[in-house]
């Protein structure tokens, strides 16, 4: 009898190893805007669509540029003085807009991203930006498209 039993036993278990085993697939993500409530926001996979002419503002200290499309920048001082600038640079990159342009005085980087930016007037912007000047430092500001 125990004989029997242990060769029953056998029998199932080596019938067990040639049976394929199926793991039940993790349920699906919720779709949608609802999906990541409380979570963090989802990574966007594709560049930002931003225009390729357009101007930045800061306050303090206050400079402004204007981005006149890959070929030139033109940087106003905070002394008033006006620098036309050379385009190294111009591309649309993954969070925003990226531009790098020289001239004689140096090198200015110039980067846009699409969020709301409001200045010192509570103007709203479409973009926020942040200007780097050569010796000057980084500083940011707010941008919006040029007509």
């Amino acid at each position: 009898m125990r004989r029997a039993l242990v060769l029953i036993l056998l029998a199932g278990l080596m019938a067990g190893c040639n049976a394929t085993t199926r793991v039940p697939a993790p349920p699906a993500a919720p779709a949608g805007p609802d999906a990541s409530a409380g979570g963090p926001a989802p990574v966007q996979d594709a560049r930002a669509n931003l225009p390729d002419r357009f101007e930045v503002a800061t306050a303090d200290p206050a400079w402004s540029a204007r981005v006149e499309g890959s070929a030139r920048v033109l940087l106003d001082q905070p002394d008033g003085k006006q620098r036309t600038l050379r385009v190294e640079m111009h591309e649309a990159v993954f969070d925003g807009r990226y531009v790098q342009a020289r001239d004689a005085s140096g090198m200015v980087e110039i980067r846009i991203t699409p969020r709301l930016c409001l200045d010192r007037a509570s103007t709203q912007y479409p973009y926020t930006a942040r200007l780097t000047i050569e010796g000057e430092g980084s500083v940011l500001g707010c941008g919006r498209p040029l007509p």
